[in-house]
């Protein structure tokens, strides 16, 4: 087994490199693929600080040996002890072993059958109440449009809200945090004015927000369908239910998952279709036969193949997710080289 993966040197050390990485994520990467091949080390010698695996053979080895390969929250590092922490830590994608399966677990009722029919039913009336917005007009901007239906159909199916004013506003305070995350990585200093201390009072008025949804809908839950009401419905079979903190969090979380990547998706979606005419011609020509003009019901989506092979290829050409990290649980081989324990992995 080969030990010395090959990689850029900096006499700055590897340090400099990363910021490469962080002021032009992939640019740096394709030069780190053209120049180096599949796996490239950053820091030379037997312990680099980072490794970057490219390919999908890479992909595979890294993603079916979770006992090998952690998730990590190398891309970003919040300070733990403050409301922030608190919402970005209790994440399901940064949870691993029995913790992760238990809340895996606790959060498979809010996407059973019945609960993803009355999803659907939400994203299809929010979709034509946005579609009657356009009316009228000859232009419009498409990403930020896509972002605002996103946003509009995730505040409503994870939270219940079903004003428009309501969902945008709740929308935007956590578009701002998210928005906010690299810098306070870079400088998490909590004096005002600074990206951190303002990042802590957007946090500080969602963490109020859904503890107080919370709070209600547990007085009144036989009447909510929305992700956090059955997120508070859910328990174990020794009783085990999520704290308000967790609730917290992995509604963050999956609002921050299930957002802006998905606007990104339909933006690229949309692009992709009108660069090829022939295959939008031929995607209107199967909405309009199975669909006959109304909303797509969740049993109707097997029958629209064109659209399922339209959305993925987007998904393959432009995705909005493309880079993901691990860390080395132990000492460990990838593509042919020994890893040390606690090595960086961005793939």
């Amino acid at each position: 087994m080969m030990n010395s993966i090959p990689g850029p040197y900096s006499v700055l050390g590897p340090k400099a490199n990363m910021f490469k990485f962080f002021r032009r994520p992939f640019t740096f990467q394709r030069w780190l693929h053209d120049t180096y091949g599949s796996i490239v080390a950053l820091g030379q010698g037997s312990k680099p600080s980072t490794v970057f695996a490219f390919g999908p053979e890479m992909n595979r080895q890294i993603l079916t040996n979770p006992d090998f390969f952690e998730v990590s929250s190398a891309f970003v590092k919040i300070p733990q002890n403050t409301v922030l922490g608190d919402m970005f830590y209790h994440n399901l994608m940064l949870m691993s072993g029995q913790k992760h399966r238990q809340h895996r677990r606790l959060m498979q009722p809010a996407f059973q059958h019945d609960q993803i029919v009355r999803y659907g039913q939400d994203m299809a009336m929010i979709t034509e109440r946005l579609a009657d917005e356009w009316r009228g007009r000859t232009e419009i901007e498409l990403n930020a449009e896509m972002k605002k239906l996103t946003q509009r159909i995730a505040v409503k199916t994870l939270f219940g809200m079903q004003d428009e004013h309501e969902m945008d506003h709740m929308g935007e305070l956590i578009y701002r945090l998210t928005k906010s995350i690299l810098l306070v990585t870079l400088a998490p200093v909590n004096i005002p004015l600074t990206p951190y201390h303002r990042a802590l009072g957007i946090a500080g008025q969602l963490n109020e927000r859904i503890r107080s949804m919370i709070h209600n809908k547990r007085q009144h839950l036989d009447s909510k369908p929305d992700v956090l009401a059955a997120l508070i419905r859910a328990h174990d079979e020794d009783g085990t239910a999520l704290t308000d903190e967790e609730l917290v969090g992995h509604t963050f979380s999956l609002y921050v998952a299930g957002h802006e990547t998905t606007a990104n998706a339909l933006t690229w979606t949309l692009f992709l279709l009108i660069q090829h005419p022939e295959v939008y011609s031929g995607v209107m020509d199967e909405l309009n036969a199975v669909l006959n003009g109304d909303p797509p019901a969740l049993e109707q989506l097997g029958r629209l193949p064109l659209l399922d092979g339209v959305i993925k290829e987007g998904l393959r050409l432009m995705p909005p997710a493309s880079i993901g990290t691990r860390i080395t649980a132990a000492p460990s081989e990838l593509g042919g080289y020994s890893l040390p324990e606690r090595t960086n992995v961005f793939f």
